[in-house]
């Protein structure tokens, strides 16, 4: 396990180039596949990666939680970055803040709105999920600990109770409200959307610590793996008209029970399918930005954020196949920030140790 997965790097780039089509309006990446979305598989994959580079069996919990520290300090530094540059653009540029101003900043003032992204609870459209990583980042030291003591099953009822919670209360509206700083809480319910975490997590722990090979998936468990996300698909597209009072079940705010169930299905055929492919071989630019998902991920912002008055004019005057060109541009500028970073590590690299060669290894998978 020691040796990089570049299936999980090549899968965590489609994601990537997924969310960033379907924040673009891109309709055919919204939930294409059933009550399923590319941030639900981004969070499950990296909180398996997180596991599986995880050294817990060999490292003391200082030296986790330092690690677990400098990893969420890393995310916090970037989000706070990427919200930086957007205001000033939103705040110098007239017509980005008449897309934008009244949803990236709050009435009251900028300052406030400032205050409020370093706090973490003023979260503009997309400001939502690098505060969720940074807070699992956080525990998750914890959480390796407990499972390496075999309390994975008291880890998981645990979750499963936080998400229980969530179906009822979402705490980081509540939080900004109470603090008076911010009144744009993210999308996304931190009680509920822990469980995909705490999953990810449980799965990467027992593949590589526990040698588990029982979660790999059987016939049985993929049969009913593929009812599921065949039933999911048919009712995502209208095809089974579901009752009114069971919508509620694929929520995706608070990760309702049946949207919850599609995922860990289309996980198990993933699973599944994943054995037919060995771990070293992938599609090298997805496998290659997926490596540097942290930098990709704050650069979608930037890129959706600067281009969605663009993408919103484009359809409407040149038709198309123009507007398909351009989405395939902006796809393809995801590699600017991963060959900036690359770039910044083989020069970290060649500081530290001169005489080493010239090839640096992809660096290891953000939180």
């Amino acid at each position: 396990m020691s040796k990089r997965d570049i299936r999980l790097d090549t899968l965590r780039g489609i994601l990537l180039v997924i969310m960033t089509l379907n924040h673009l309006g891109v309709m055919v990446t919204r939930e294409p596949f059933g009550f399923v979305s590319a941030a639900e598989g981004f969070i499950l994959l990296s909180a398996y990666t997180f596991a599986i580079t995880s050294r817990v069996a060999h490292a003391s919990f200082g030296a986790m939680l330092t690690s677990a520290a400098r990893r969420a300090r890393k995310i916090y530094k970037y989000h706070v970055l990427t919200f930086a540059f957007l205001l000033l653009v939103v705040l110098a540029v007239p017509a980005y803040d008449r897309y934008f101003g009244r949803t990236f900043v709050d009435d009251v003032s900028v300052m406030e709105s400032v205050t409020g992204v370093l706090l973490l609870v003023h979260q503009p459209k997309y400001f939502d999920i690098l505060p969720m990583y940074i807070v699992f980042a956080l525990l998750t030291p914890a959480l390796l600990f407990a499972m390496h003591r075999r309390l994975g099953a008291l880890v998981l009822a645990a979750s499963i109770a936080l998400w229980m919670a969530g179906q009822v209360f979402d705490p980081v509206p509540a939080i900004a409200e109470a603090s008076g700083i911010s009144e744009r809480a993210g999308f996304f319910n931190l009680l509920s959307w822990q469980l995909l975490w705490i999953t990810g997590l449980y799965l990467g722990f027992a593949h590589k610590h526990q040698n588990r090979t029982d979660l790999l998936p059987s016939k049985a468990s993929m049969a009913v793996a593929a009812g599921i996300v065949v039933f999911c698909l048919l009712a995502r597209y209208g095809v089974i008209d579901l009752p009114r009072m069971m919508r509620v079940y694929f929520d995706k705010t608070d990760l309702g029970f049946f949207r919850f169930a599609n995922v860990i299905a289309q996980l198990t055929l993933l699973l599944g399918l994943l054995r037919l492919v060995r771990r070293e071989r992938g599609l090298p630019w997805f496998s290659f930005i997926g490596a540097h998902s942290l930098q990709v991920f704050a650069f979608h912002i930037v890129v959706v954020y600067l281009m969605t008055p663009l993408a919103i004019q484009l359809p409407k005057q040149y038709g198309v196949v123009v507007n398909l060109g351009f989405d395939m541009l902006v796809a393809a500028s995801l590699s600017l920030p991963a060959l900036l970073h690359r770039a910044v590590l083989r020069r970290r690299a060649r500081a530290a140790d001169p005489a080493a060669p010239a090839v640096l290894a992809q660096p290891g998978p953000p939180s």
